[in-house]
């Protein structure tokens, strides 16, 4: 796996393109929860394939919900006192129609 910091990455904190490469900016440098995070959407790439999984990630919003609440629920285990700033994060900025109340029941259901 490779993780790249660096600050051409402005729109967000961090990316996973692919399964094998993390982008990191710089200010995040450090962030063990985020960088779980992004590895979780790795391992979904490569549990999906790349072309599937940015395909339906990008074109279906409850396939996304869930890659994102995946996501959001690992780096939750690592930093459970940002709860309230992951459901804003998940309901404001992935076009999902979700109410930052809506996405934190999300983010505390059970795995299944």
């Amino acid at each position: 796996m490779i993780v790249w910091h660096t600050r051409l990455l402005f729109w967000a904190h961090g990316f996973a393109p692919l399964p094998w490469l993390v982008v990191i900016h710089p200010s995040r440098r450090g962030d063990d929860a985020l960088l779980a995070h992004e590895k979780t959407h790795c391992a979904q790439i490569k549990r999906h394939g790349v072309l599937r999984f940015w395909w339906f990630y990008l074109i279906d919003e409850h396939f996304r919900c869930r890659m994102e609440v995946e996501a959001y629920c690992v780096q939750l285990r690592l930093r459970p006192d940002r709860l309230q700033a992951f459901a804003e994060s998940l309901a404001s900025n992935y076009q999902l129609d979700l109410t930052p109340d809506e996405a934190r029941e999300l983010l505390l259901q059970p795995a299944t």
